[in-house]
């Protein structure tokens, strides 16, 4: 057909055997069931070559393969030797890069005959090679594909599953994986995904093909190995599933980071870091472990366990600090999203170090450019740091403020009314109401319930985290409106901060050197660490 099936002509004589006792009405007596299915001597598979005009192939269910190289003008039989007659040629798939290159899957279960049956030519079907060792001989198998991306990397659909083939066909594995063992009618390669179709069970799909493009079978299980992720799109969302039970669910979004490891001993540490193109931090991760990470790193969601595994970077950037209990209303404290170009993992295990670099591509749909996204990215940036130092400054204070309260009582009230120790008492008053009203300016003391900042005015750090949240909605570089709230917020925090500072540099010395004289513990200017009890 010339005019996408308007009409049609005839290419080809019949390309079957033809059997007529083949093609008589099937059932009865009482009632036939000629639903399609009883046919044969029927074309059953076909392709067109991808690499050459006019190159036909075509099987049928009655076992023969026919070929034309000059757009069906004539017609050769091509069918393998060893090819038990009557199989049903289900498959038929394109060599990826050899023009006369062609497998071929074929099915005989029909006739109680289970074994597969997978054959390959490289010369337009002058020769066929059977490729189908190492699956089961009651495994039959409807369809072959190849990988284009990887030569000699082919997978089978199977009766009773999926198998995967690392040289071309001559030996095979199974890649079940978490597929159930169910028929498999009909595989695609699709952008770098394998895409299953089963009898019964649904659709499935193996994302990111990448680590079997890469895997060195003779060396993977015993050494460590740092795979390179495919380019990935700069994408939002997470991993959605449908509302019916039956749905699936979306692959992680992000950038896929798999990586294998040996068995390694209770001690050899395991860090994963992500790196801007020019070498600078932008996140660390490492193992569940008891004791916690460094400022630098992030605990959990890196497997150490041998194998295969996969980190999935959510491509955010580390976000603000927090504090015990805090609540806010108006926005979290995530990070910026990282914006396309490249970047590099880097694998630590023990003393050994691998790295790779991956690039991040741009959503295809945003018409945000560079420049926007890297505004974008950097003003999230400075409102976290912002934040990171507002919260910091709180937990600093509080320590502060507890550390005077201590103070205080350690004067005693049997003195209060001796000179030096009053004199101290006010000095202490004074930091301690000046540390409140810094606390207060920040942040909304109320706040113990997450609906409390119904009833509460929200503070400064509860409004820029709203600021930077509508900055980081969707791929747009800030608005000169919110880029000017942010500044005046900002501007207002770091004027708390600097009262802060002063009652450190200041007020604090002079109450030290006030103790000191009565021979009183001195305060502590510095932080203390806080043990975070959140959730």
């Amino acid at each position: 057909s010339y005019d996408e099936g308007g009409s049609w002509e005839v290419l080809s004589p019949d390309l079957t055997r033809n059997d007529k006792s083949r093609q008589g009405s099937s059932g009865g007596p009482i009632t036939q069931d000629n639903t399609s299915v009883e046919y044969y001597c029927t074309i059953f598979s076909a392709f067109e070559s991808p690499h050459e005009a006019g190159v036909l192939w075509c099987g049928s269910d009655d076992g023969v393969v026919h070929l034309s190289r000059n757009d069906g003008k004539t017609w050769l039989s091509v069918t393998p030797p060893d090819l038990p007659e009557w199989s049903m040629v289900n498959s038929l798939e394109p060599h990826p890069t050899e023009p006369g290159g062609c497998y071929l899957a074929a099915t005989r279960y029909k006739l109680d005959d289970f074994q597969p049956l997978l054959f390959a030519t490289l010369d337009y079907g002058a020769t066929w090679r059977r490729c189908d060792e190492g699956i089961p001989r009651d495994h039959f198998t409807r369809v072959l594909r190849a990988d284009p991306d990887r030569a000699g990397l082919l997978y089978a659909g199977t009766e009773r599953g999926v198998y995967a083939s690392f040289d071309d066909g001559r030996s095979w594995s199974s890649l079940q994986l978490e597929l159930p063992i169910v028929p498999v009618t009909d595989l695609a390669v699709k952008e770098g995904d394998l895409v299953v179709a089963t009898q019964g069970r649904g659709f499935w799909i193996l994302d990111n093909l990448s680590p079997l493009h890469q895997l060195d079978l003779d060396a993977i299980p015993e050494q460590n190995v740092l795979f390179t992720p495919r380019p990935s799109l700069r994408l939002g969302g997470g991993r959605g599933r449908g509302s019916s039970g039956r749905a699936g669910s979306n692959p992680a979004g992000g950038v896929w980071i798999h990586y294998h490891l040996a068995e390694l001993d209770e001690e050899t540490e395991v860090r994963l870091e992500i790196l801007e193109e020019d070498g600078d931090l932008v996140r660390a991760f490492v193992p569940e472990t008891k004791e916690k990470g460094d400022d630098a790193m992030e605990v959990g969601g890196l497997s150490r366990e041998a194998g295969l595994q996969r980190f999935v970077w959510n491509l955010t950037y580390a976000g603000a600090a927090d504090f015990p209990k805090m609540i806010l209303w108006s926005g979290g404290m995530g990070g910026p999203r990282a914006v396309p170009g490249t970047y590099t993992a880097r694998l630590t295990v023990g003393d050994q170090t691998m790295e790779t670099s991956f690039v991040l591509l741009p959503d295809p749909r945003s018409s945000a450019s560079q420049e926007d996204l890297v505004r974008q990215h950097d003003r999230i940036a400075a409102i976290c740091v912002t934040l990171t130092n507002a919260h910091q400054g709180i937990r600093d204070l509080r320590t502060i403020r507890a550390d005077l309260k201590t103070l205080a009582g350690k004067c005693g009230e049997g003195r209060l009314d001796e000179g030096p120790f009053a004199a101290l008492l006010d000095e202490i008053a004074n930091a301690q109401e000046i540390l409140t009203s810094v606390e207060e300016a920040l942040y909304q003391t109320q706040n113990e319930s997450s609906q409390d900042p119904l009833n509460f005015p929200v503070r400064l750090t509860d409004k820029l985290a709203g600021v930077k949240g509508s900055i980081a909605t969707g791929d747009f570089a800030p608005t000169s409106q919110a880029e000017a709230v942010a500044a005046e917020l900002t501007g207002a925090i770091e004027a708390e901060l600097a009262r802060l500072q002063k009652v450190r540099e200041v007020r604090l010395a002079s109450i030290n050197s006030g103790a000191l004289a009565l021979e009183i513990p001195a305060v502590l200017a510095g932080t203390r660490e806080e043990e975070n009890t959140d959730d």
